[in-house]
């Protein structure tokens, strides 16, 4: 069995049935990466919305099913869903600005992530720590008390990667995650 199977994604405007995703269908199996190219607009990002449930108001699914480890998530419940977004999926967003909340700190943001999904864990002022060092976060502490605008583009992504990566999900949609990352750190960051 496929780790996430699409099979005739469609998705539509809920208004005026416009089709923005038009019969997308793969399939990823346990440990294998696969890359979705397509122009600007095509819905790459639609899709991998659609799989976590997220997608915008007056946005829908109109046809298809996603299947992750069996379960139907078109058919899911959001309080099932909401269990698997960051513990088991998760994603990188291309614009850590609009991702972030900008009030919060982002260790806060970390711990919220964190406290949703594990109520167990002892240290996770550690966890936070530790998963920024692995993105390459110079000074983990001071980003811990950082708000998001304190922090380029570049850091801000590094954040978002951590956030993504701080449950260890099985699966990882990653939308452009390097695209606010100098050459060097990209390399690092795609290792």
């Amino acid at each position: 069995m496929s780790l996430l199977s699409i099979k005739n994604l469609s998705v539509e405007t809920a208004y005026d049935s416009r089709v923005l995703v038009n019969n997308v269908s793969f399939e990823i199996e346990k440990g294998e990466a696969v890359g979705v190219v397509g122009e600007s607009g095509s819905g790459k990002t639609l899709s991998a919305l659609s799989i976590l449930g997220l997608l915008p108001r007056g946005v829908q699914i109109s046809s298809g099913s996603i299947l992750y480890n069996g379960k139907d998530l078109v058919t899911c419940d959001s309080e099932t869903l909401r269990s698997i977004r960051g513990r088991e999926i998760s994603m990188i967003y291309q614009d850590p600005m609009t991702a972030l909340n900008p009030v919060m700190k982002l260790g806060d943001q970390l711990r919220e992530v964190i406290d949703s999904h594990q109520s167990n864990n002892s240290d996770i002022n550690q966890m936070i720590f530790d998963a920024f060092k692995e993105v390459g976060i110079p000074d983990p502490e001071r980003a811990f008390h950082s708000y998001p605008h304190e922090f380029s583009g570049g850091m801000r992504q590094r954040v978002m990667i951590a956030m993504a990566l701080i449950l260890s999900p099985e699966l990882l949609i990653a939308d452009e995650p390097t695209t606010a990352l100098d050459v060097t750190i990209q390399q690092q960051i795609l290792a």
